[in-house]
C-alpha cells in the first residue's frame, strides 16, 4: 500500500477527484481556520477564526474559547507558513489536551490522500493532517 499524498484540487473540466482522498479544504471540517489575505507576490496577513467554529464539528460540548488573531508578514510566503505552522500548533495542542476527541477529528483521513486548493509546491495544513494522520514525524 501506498503512502498517501496531498493532491491539489482542481476546476478544470473533466477533473476528478481521485478514489481514497478526502477533500480538507474550506469549509470542510478539517479546513484550516487561518486564512492568508492577500496576493501572492505581496505581502499578506493571516487571520484566524475562531477554533471553537471548528471544534463545533467534531461533537457536542461545543468550544468557543480561541481568539480571533491576525499576523501581517512582508512576504506572502511567510504568511502562508504562518498560517501552517499555526494549524500545526493548535493540532498539537488539541491532541494533548483532548486526545479521545482529536482521535475521532482525525480518524477519518487515516490512510486517505487529502486534497485542498493550496499549489503542491507550497507549505499546506494538508500536509500536517496527512502527518498527523498517519504517524509521521516530519517537523520540518
Amino acid at each position: 500500500m501506498s503512502m498517501p499524498e496531498r493532491i491539489q484540487l482542481r476546476r478544470k473540466r473533466g477533473w476528478r477527484k481521485p478514489e481514497n482522498t478526502v477533500s480538507v479544504a474550506r469549509p470542510t471540517r478539517f479546513g484550516n481556520p487561518f486564512r492568508v489575505i492577500g496576493e501572492s507576490g505581496s505581502g499578506g496577513t493571516v487571520t484566524a477564526a475562531s477554533w471553537g467554529d471548528v471544534m463545533d464539528t467534531w461533537g457536542p460540548g461545543k468550544n468557543h474559547d480561541a481568539t480571533v488573531g491576525y499576523v501581517s508578514c512582508s512576504r506572502y510566503v511567510d504568511a502562508v507558513g504562518t498560517a501552517v505552522s499555526n494549524f500545526r500548533m493548535l493540532c498539537e495542542i488539541r491532541q494533548r489536551d483532548e486526545p479521545e476527541r482529536f482521535a475521532k477529528f482525525i480518524a477519518p483521513l487515516v490512510g486517505k490522500n487529502l486534497a485542498c486548493w493550496c499549489s503542491l509546491d507550497s507549505a499546506c495544513h494538508a500536509d500536517v493532517l496527512l502527518e498527523l494522520a498517519n504517524g509521521g514525524s516530519d517537523n520540518g
